[in-house]
């Protein structure tokens, strides 16, 4: 870690408590092994954080934010893996549901995968889904244009995020 990066490492960690640092330390610690460059991101509901991008592929974003109860947000892109626990199954489940409930926009959540995708532009016209099992059972998709904000994590999670940045790496490689 280059002095840049540990003075933004260390500003970041004065934002957040001691589990949450903890669990921050070795995921930017591998993102920054395998090349990403870590750059301070802020906007109007997030005052402090950073994104590590590498190739102009934003893999994640960690640091403060008014819109979670905690105050803490953990931004991560995982699509490439083919499994995920449950811990990361449900923000997909949950942001399913929020389109269930406001709205009947298919263009982000397909039942089962459907042509309308790539109509937002995001993934230009090259799809890639998160693939999950909803709570029912029913195999789903939804667009991997985005980052999936993760809620609860611990240090006992680091081991899976790890995992996900290595097959997302892998993935923005080829």
């Amino acid at each position: 870690m280059n002095t840049k990066q540990k003075e933004l490492a260390e500003i970041l960690y004065s934002h957040i408590n001691e589990e949450q640092k903890t669990l921050c330390e070795p995921v930017i610690d591998y993102l920054l092994e395998l090349g990403y460059s870590m750059k301070k991101y802020k906007n109007s509901q997030t005052p402090f954080a950073l994104q590590f991008e590498k190739s102009g592929n934003v893999m994640t974003r960690i640091g403060c934010s008014k819109q979670s109860q905690s105050g803490f947000v953990f931004l991560l892109k995982y699509n490439a893996s083919n499994e995920y626990s449950d811990k990361f199954q449900k923000p997909l489940r949950n942001i399913v549901q929020s389109y269930q409930d406001k709205t009947s926009d298919t263009k982000r959540t397909h039942f089962p995968v459907s042509p309308v995708c790539g109509a937002c532009t995001v993934c230009n016209g090259k799809p890639r889904y998160y693939n999950f099992t909803n709570i029912d059972g029913q195999a789903l998709t939804h667009c991997a244009g985005f980052m999936m904000s993760m809620a609860d994590l611990t240090v006992d999670d680091v081991p899976e995020i790890k995992r996900h940045i290595e097959n997302q790496d892998k993935y923005f490689a080829v």
